[in-house]
């Protein structure tokens, strides 16, 4: 079993949304942008190749 934790943080902007309307005769402007920055979680279950070899085998028995 395993766990790996990442961060990535400094990821340049890969999305942009602008937005400009008007609510009873006021405008309002709003502008956001979209990044890649946060945290990573990764979880990884290894099977060693023996086990798998020997269900194969008791599959091809049968």
């Amino acid at each position: 079993m395993s766990l790996n934790l990442t961060r990535n943080f400094g990821s340049p902007v890969v999305s942009r949304l602008e937005v400009d309307y008007t609510i009873e005769q006021s405008n309002v402007q709003f502008e956001q942008e979209a990044t890649l920055n946060g945290f990573r979680f990764d979880f990884g279950w290894k099977l060693p190749l023996n086990i798998l070899d020997k269900q194969k085998k008791l599959a091809l028995k049968r």
